[in-house]
Parts: structure tokens; C-alpha cells; sequence
């Protein structure tokens, strides 16, 4: 049997990401996309403190 984690906080970040770089419409969309993915991905991480 194989136990699988999953990342939700990579999950959100995606999530987030394409929803800001589709839907904001200053600055460059894919960089924008970007930050936001990064910054919910750190964010999560370190609320969750996630263990390997």
C-alpha cells in the first residue's frame, strides 16, 4: 500500500496563482502570478509547519 502526502499549501498557491494572473490587470500578469503562488506556498508552509 502507498501512502501519498499532499501539499495543499502548493496546491493553494497554483490555485491562487492562476486566479491572480487571470484576473488582475496591472503589472505583468505571469509575474504577478508568480509572487502570489510564492507567497501562499511560503505562508502555508510555515502555519502548517509541514514535516518531510
Amino acid at each position: 500500500m502507498v501512502t501519498r502526502k499532499v501539499n495543499w499549501g502548493a496546491i493553494l498557491g497554483v490555485v491562487a496563482g492562476a486566479l491572480v494572473g487571470n484576473l488582475v490587470s496591472w503589472g505583468i500578469a505571469s509575474v504577478n502570478a508568480m509572487v502570489v503562488a510564492c507567497v501562499i506556498y511560503f505562508i502555508f508552509d510555515k502555519l502548517v509547519k509541514t514535516e518531510a
